[in-house]
């Protein structure tokens, strides 16, 4: 699965789910808990970031 695909199934999850852990999202998108905090998250939290900054 791409990254972008995996970010996209993420944020629909944490959206849908609330709280979910990143043990629970790593195994919905079939990856380590490891990759959700590495990649996911921190890509996640910076796009985020990026977007919200640029609002204000």
């Amino acid at each position: 699965m791409r990254k972008a695909d995996r970010l996209f199934q993420l944020v629909n999850l944490i959206k849908s789910h609330q709280p979910i852990t990143a043990e629970q999202l790593a195994e919905r998108i079939g990856v380590s808990v490891r990759t959700i905090y590495r990649i996911d998250i921190t890509t996640w939290l910076e796009r985020t970031l990026r977007v919200f900054s640029s609002i204000i």
